[in-house]
This record gives structure tokens, C-alpha cells and sequence, in this order.
């Protein structure tokens, strides 16, 4: 698959992931969440022209849940409340 780059005037994205958003203007990104685990023992490097040398790493993860999540969904009302706008 090809990397994802985005140019916008000055702004360059090389990379999108995991519920990200490019918003220009006035935008509510209402109920947005996301919850996400890896385990990178040496991270991404994804700027142009960088690289990695002579790298070393470990990853010791013996847990079976790091960070457990709930999610819960607005009622509509609640969206309505939150936006600011009441019928």
C-alpha cells in the first residue's frame, strides 16, 4: 500500500491514523473517540528524510490489559444539549 501524504498550502501530513481529523473551520466532532494499543518498542519515524541507525530496542509486556476502556454513547438530547442547541 502507498504511504498516505496530504499537502495543504504550507502543511504537509505524512501519515493518518487511528479516528485522526484534518478540520478547517468550525467543525463539532460530536461522540468521537478512539482507543488504541501497540507495542512499538522503537515508535514511527515518519518525517521525510529521517531514518533510524543502529536502533535497539525491547518490549517486555507481560500484562494482559494495559488500559482498559468503556465507551458510552450520547442520546441525541445529550448531542442537542451539547451543541448548544435546544428544541
Amino acid at each position: 500500500m502507498l504511504p498516505i501524504v496530504i499537502n495543504i498550502f504550507y502543511l504537509k501530513i505524512n501519515s493518518v491514523e487511528n479516528a485522526s481529523a484534518i478540520n478547517i473551520g468550525e467543525n463539532y466532532l460530536v461522540d468521537w473517540t478512539n482507543a488504541d494499543k501497540r507495542n512499538q518498542g522503537y515508535g514511527q519515524n515518519l518525517g521525510d528524510g529521517s531514518d533510524f541507525v543502529a536502533s535497539r530496542y525491547i518490549v517486555d509486556d507481560r500484562d494482559g490489559v494495559d488500559a482498559p476502556t468503556y465507551k458510552q454513547s450520547l442520546h441525541q438530547g445529550d448531542q442537542q444539549n451539547l451543541l448548544g442547541r435546544h428544541e
